[in-house]
């Protein structure tokens, strides 16, 4: 019965303290798309995160932070294998919200998926098929330094071209409106001798996604955080 009444007073909190915040869209979310799961797992996460009392043992999905002024939320889930994830939401010109759903796993590779999601005057959420990211964020020869491989091993410039990858991981902004995307050489798989030829450009680890009104354009290389 405590719990219960808990769980209450923590809903009624979050809908009367903001209007459609972070909170409200994530359940509209769970609840037509099943994202980060459906809306009864999504609940009691929230009521487990809100008396910060979590049951022993495996977990389906669990949040680590809700910060509903910033209107940003992170946490993780279990589907097969383990992912996590952040939701944040940007405020459009035209009245409409968009919403930023990211998720991070690691396998064989590390990746992440970014899918946006309206939230319109309709109190309607639907998927955005729009492209709303600059295509391609970077090349990979803005990352590696070919034109020296090239000349210190010419021989073995075009294995090295076929070997060598990057990992990328995004972080949606709890402060701020813009996307951060870091990057890392991929290596699994890689002899220590082809680690060892591989040239870097710069030492540039991250770009900036500027928000521009609905879409994102290409800003500035960052240093990794």
């Amino acid at each position: 019965m405590k719990r219960i009444f808990l769980s209450l007073l923590f809903y009624l909190g979050v809908f009367n303290s903001y209007s459609q915040n972070v909170v409200d869209l994530l359940l509209m979310l769970s609840k037509s798309y099943s994202i980060p799961r459906n809306v009864n797992v999504v609940k009691s996460a929230l009521s487990d995160y809100e008396s910060q009392s979590y049951p022993p043992g495996p977990f389906e999905l669990r949040f680590d932070k809700i910060d509903l002024k910033a209107g940003y939320i992170q946490g993780r889930f279990i589907s097969g294998e383990s992912f996590e994830f952040s939701l944040c939401y940007w405020n459009l010109s035209n009245g409409e919200k968009l919403l930023g759903y990211e998720i991070y796993q690691c396998a064989t590779v590390c990746y992440s998926e970014l899918n946006f999601y309206t939230y319109s005057s309709s109190k309607r959420i639907q998927k955005c098929d729009k492209a709303l990211l600059p295509s391609p964020i970077i090349s990979e020869d803005e990352f590696f330094d070919y034109a020296q491989m090239e000349a210190e091993f010419p021989k073995d410039i075009d294995r090295l071209k076929r070997e060598v990858g990057f990992e990328s991981r995004i972080y949606l902004p709890q402060n701020g409106k813009n996307i951060k995307i870091y990057f890392e050489p991929y290596l699994d798989g890689v002899s220590d001798e082809t680690a060892n030829m591989i040239r870097y450009k710069e030492r540039r680890k991250g770009i900036i996604l500027e928000w521009k009104d609905g879409h994102f354009e290409r800003g500035d290389w960052i240093m990794k955080e």
